[in-house]
């Protein structure tokens, strides 16, 4: 192979590298957004279900639909304190969990460490 062939290829290899790296970065924007969505989509559903019903609301309960931080900060506060004591487990609570992915906790240590949490679509306890 000669030495220009060898530059070209380079060259073609690095815009492709380019390219992938973009596209990546597109992508993980985009999941990012799908998962802020359905957080916010759950959370609603949640507000909405816990809701008092019309003769027992109050103008506190009114502001809290009328707020989207109050709710998102506690379901924020809430998972990143499961997050934070799932760390701080002793490992004998954690064996098998060497072939996840980092920063994932599993649904079932989060249903054990916040009582009932809306997930999916359905109330789990």
């Amino acid at each position: 192979m000669s030495e220009e062939m060898s530059k070209e290829l380079h060259i073609q290899a690095q815009e492709k590298l380019a390219q992938f790296l973009l596209r990546s970065k597109l992508d993980q924007r985009a999941v990012q957004r799908r998962q802020t969505l359905l957080a916010l989509v759950n959370t609603d559903v949640e507000l909405l279900l816990n809701a008092p019903g019309l003769a027992e609301s109050t103008e506190k309960d009114l502001d809290v639909f009328m707020s989207r931080s109050i709710p998102v900060a506690t379901k924020a506060r809430q998972s990143h304190n499961t997050a934070l004591k799932y760390t701080r487990w002793p490992w004998w609570k954690k064996l098998g969990d060497e072939f996840m992915e980092d920063g994932v906790i599993p649904d079932d240590a989060l249903n054990a460490e916040l009582g009932t949490l809306f997930i999916g679509g359905k109330k789990s306890s």
